[in-house]
């Protein structure tokens, strides 16, 4: 009945990604290749915005650690797209 659907959560309508998107994510994902897998885990930890304390509990260390290591992998990447591969 109508009136039992007033309260209810709204639906929520998703739209296929174009062309663009999926290309810009494609390429995402071959830069995250270049990370070992550990480095890869943390950066997507972040980018799914988990917090610190859980990314430490998973990485077994301090935040800090925790954070050198993400700035790493993310200046790892950096050094690749600018290229500067013999900085690493």
């Amino acid at each position: 009945m109508p009136w039992e659907t007033l309260g209810a959560e709204p639906t929520i309508r998703r739209f296929p990604p174009s062309p663009e998107a999926i290309e810009r994510m494609l390429e995402t994902m071959r830069w995250v290749l270049w990370l070992e897998e550990e480095e890869r885990h943390l950066v997507w930890m972040r980018a799914e915005r988990h917090r610190w304390r859980d990314i430490c509990a998973r990485f077994g260390c301090d935040r800090t650690t925790a954070w050198r290591r993400w700035q790493r992998a993310l200046s790892i990447v950096a050094d690749r797209l600018n290229g500067e591969q013999g900085t690493v």
